[in-house]
């Protein structure tokens, strides 16, 4: 299950694209992840996992992408939680092409809470699913061969909207 980065894009440049990607919105999800000494750490639903990293070279193609093969092996943890550990909460809004499509356009970030709102704010800001959110990373995932054509093609028509 690759992650596939596109070169030389900023995750913050997707900012400006909101309005043009929005139709390919499929959904958002939470990611809580702990951090220690002792590890990195899981939080789901159905209990606690401990995640083992097996890194992996990255492929840099020549259309521009790089592909990052690396993935995580977890192990469910029956203890708690560490003492001293750092929890970060990621949200992941999901764009793809169709929605039988394989190939999600992953934007990871973090809304910004700490901002005060001056002024008068209306409920449809507040709802907004792009309101005060900071991307943090951006890459494209799928569990299929990145060396199918179907793949270019539902990867270029996202690209093309993106930059």
């Amino acid at each position: 299950m690759p992650k596939i980065y596109i070169n030389a894009y900023r995750p913050s440049d997707i900012v400006r694209k909101w309005a043009e990607i929005d139709p390919y919105y499929v959904k958002k999800s939470t990611k809580d992840m702990i951090y220690s000494d002792e590890g990195i750490y899981d939080m789901r639903r159905d209990g606690l996992f401990r995640m083992f990293p097996v890194d992996k070279p990255v492929q840099i193609t020549k259309e521009g992408f790089s592909i990052d093969n690396s993935y995580f092996i977890d192990k469910e943890v029956d203890s708690q939680i560490p003492y001293d550990h750092v929890r970060v909460r990621k949200e992941l809004l999901h764009f793809c092409i169709g929605k039988r499509s394989g190939i999600h356009l992953i934007v990871e970030g973090e809304y910004d809470h700490r901002s005060s709102m001056t002024g008068t704010v209306t409920t449809q800001e507040l709802e907004d699913k792009y309101y005060k959110f900071v991307p943090t990373d951006l890459y494209f995932f799928t569990q299929e061969s990145v060396d199918n054509t179907l793949f270019a093609k539902e990867v270029n028509v996202l690209l093309s909207i993106v930059r």
